[in-house]
């Protein structure tokens, strides 16, 4: 499901593997390929708790009634271990000043690797679709 929202003057943009709803609010399931082993499952939901953040963000807009968005991350390699995340609609709206300092980074950085990225957003690049031979090519694009 894509999902896109003007926030402030840029958009924020995402695309949900699946969203069902389930004990009376939207629930989100995010699969990823990742051929992990166990031992850094909690690694890897570090990676991806960040995005997972900013999709139940744009769902608590869509959705302001809703009070606790839960997310879950599925390993295909690892179906029986899926990792929950779970946000209230309190904790989105504080997780809100998290996403203007990621874009106040971001162009900071104008797409320019030369630029020192902030620690927390390297972990993010490392995934990215936009990071390629160890820089980002979204100016390419």
């Amino acid at each position: 499901y894509k999902i896109n929202m003007k926030f402030g003057d840029v958009y924020l943009m995402g695309r949900i593997d699946r969203l069902y709803k389930a004990n009376g609010g939207w629930e989100i399931v995010d699969f990823k390929t990742d051929d992990i082993d166990d031992k850094v499952i909690a690694l890897r939901k570090e990676e991806y708790e960040v995005q997972l953040g900013v999709y139940s963000y744009l769902l608590s807009k869509v959705y302001p009634d809703q009070e606790i968005f839960k997310s879950y991350i599925l390993f295909t390699k690892r179906p029986d271990t899926p990792v929950e995340i779970t946000h209230t609609s309190e904790s989105l709206k504080s997780f809100e000043s998290k996403i203007n300092e990621m874009v106040k980074q971001i162009r900071q950085m104008d797409l320019n690797m030369d630029i020192s990225i902030p620690a927390d957003l390297k972990s993010h690049c490392r995934i990215c679709g936009y990071f390629s031979d160890e820089k980002c090519i979204g100016k390419e694009i």
